[in-house]
Parts: structure tokens; C-alpha cells; sequence
């Protein structure tokens, strides 16, 4: 294949950053999701609505990291997965996120069964969210200052 027109060079160029922007937006959304999480784990005192709570925004946060994965994905391919540091770091915070999430299901199922493991729970996702706030955060304070 001969070189590249000047016009698709600049369609391509455009293509990408349009792409980086998607990524951009919705992984911007990642404080605010784990922000609404920490807000409900400490306003709800009843643990049924807490449960309703979490559970939807459960769906809302696995739906933010697939977003995150597919489209950092698809910007890394158009950039010819050239090795980098921040994807790799990128991927390891959605897996952390990920694998978090997962986690804190398998506890809450176990959780429901007394109120002091409820508490503990409860105290554990204030934690997982926490670290999760600063993990999708860390990633943005950079282009912000």
C-alpha cells in the first residue's frame, strides 16, 4: 500500500482523537459513579435500600469498565498496540475495579445473613470505593492542574 493522502492522514488523525475523546468522557464519569456509590453507603441506613442502591449502580459500573476496556482497546489498535505505560496501567485499573466489584458481591452475599458482618461490609465497600474513587480519579488529576 503507497502512502498516505494528506486528506486520510487528516481523517485518521481526526478519527483518533474523536475516539480518545469517547474514552475520555466516559471514563470521566468513573469519580462520579464511585462518588454516588460512597454517598449511598453513607446516607441509606436501611440495608435493603442499600442493597436496591448498590445493585443498580452494580450494572452501571460494570457497564463503565466494558465501555473503558472495548474503547481503550480499540484507541490502542488504532495506535498499532504500541507499548505503553499508561495503557498497561490503564488495563490493571479496570481489572482492580473489576475484580473489586466482583468481590464485593461474593461478600454482600454473605453479609445479609447477620447485621455485624451488614456493618462490615458496608465498612469494607466505603473502603473498595474509596480506592476506586482515587484509582479512576488518578488517571484524570493530571489533565486537570
Amino acid at each position: 500500500m503507497g502512502a498516505l493522502s494528506p486528506f486520510l492522514k487528516q481523517m485518521l488523525t481526526q478519527a483518533l482523537i474523536d475516539a480518545i475523546s469517547f474514552h475520555a468522557f466516559f471514563m470521566g464519569l468513573g469519580p462520579l459513579i464511585f462518588g454516588a456509590n460512597l454517598f449511598w453507603l453513607g446516607y441509606l441506613k436501611n440495608y435493603a435500600t442499600l442493597n436496591k442502591y448498590l445493585y443498580a449502580m452494580m450494572v452501571i459500573v460494570f457497564m463503565w469498565v466494558a465501555i473503558g476496556f472495548f474503547s481503550g482497546v480499540f484507541i490502542w489498535a488504532m495506535q498499532g498496540f504500541n507499548e505503553s505505560l499508561k495503557v498497561i496501567l490503564m488495563l490493571v485499573a479496570l481489572g482492580l475495579i473489576s475484580l473489586g466489584e466482583i468481590q464485593r458481591i461474593k461478600k454482600l452475599k454473605h453479609a445479609r445473613t447477620q447485621e455485624a458482618y451488614m456493618q462490615k461490609y458496608i465498612r469494607w465497600s466505603q473502603g473498595l470505593y474509596a480506592f476506586n474513587l482515587l484509582l479512576s480519579g488518578a488517571f484524570f488529576i493530571p489533565k486537570i492542574f
